[in-house]
């Protein structure tokens, strides 16, 4: 639902550039507008862009692909997993942590040492950003300067009525997605939630795998004042 929704709010975007580019008008800069809105890159624009006129401008071509391995595609083994996720926690996990870089040539290091095919700095950066970011800052920076980012702090907002002031935050879900196939973990979903301040009820939300972005307060927007059903 949250994809179709997604593919639908791109197309609309995107569409009206298809007429100016059958008028022969250039397209760049409103490429660029379009980018702006949907709050994405210009090159990822530019690729929706072709998809969507490759495909008689339906909305259903920007749908996101089907993650986890396609048909052939060769799966990290269990072994480069496990020697990732030790790593990791060996290198990263720590107070004098090194460089991405130089864990991710320690990893290729142990993997040739062992026979396996290393894995790519894109699938290292992948598990990385997988794991859980309050055990990362506790293990980096300690229970206190963890405490100053993640625990409730002290304040108040004196309202008069509902919906006077609307509060809209981000935040990672407490969930994991996982390879359908052999349950490795692929991404967080963000969480996007609007909270009326004086009732405490929440007005919208909206769940996406893409960064937080101009787009996800767009859609939590678009939820706020759709009829729950």
């Amino acid at each position: 639902m949250v994809n179709e929704r997604l593919a639908k709010h791109r197309a609309a975007v995107l569409r009206p550039i298809l007429e100016l580019e059958k008028r022969g008008e250039p397209i760049s800069a409103a490429i660029g507008d379009a980018a702006w809105e949907l709050g994405l890159a210009k090159s990822h624009t530019w690729s929706l862009y072709r998809r969507l006129r490759e495909n008689d401008a339906r909305a259903t071509a920007l749908e996101l692909d089907r993650r986890g391995p396609k048909p052939g595609s060769k799966r990290i083994a269990q072994g480069v997993e496990d020697l990732i996720d030790e790593s990791l926690r060996r290198y990263y996990l720590v107070r004098e942590r090194l460089s991405f870089l130089r864990i991710w040539r320690e990893i290729r290091a142990e993997c040739e040492a062992k026979g396996f095919r290393p894995p790519t700095r894109r699938t290292v950066k992948a598990r990385l950003d997988a794991m859980d970011r309050r055990e990362v800052s506790m293990k980096r920076h300690g229970v206190q300067e963890t405490d100053k980012f993640y625990a409730a702090r002290p304040g108040r907002l004196d309202v008069a009525a509902p919906l006077e002031v609307v509060q809209i935050d981000h935040t990672t879900a407490d969930i994991m997605l996982v390879d359908h196939v052999n349950r490795q973990p692929l991404a967080r979903p963000f969480l996007t939630v609007a909270i009326d301040v004086a009732t405490r009820i929440v007005l919208g939300v909206y769940v996406t795998f893409d960064a937080p972005s101009v787009l996800s307060i767009a859609l939590c927007l678009d939820h706020c004042v759709r009829r729950k059903v």
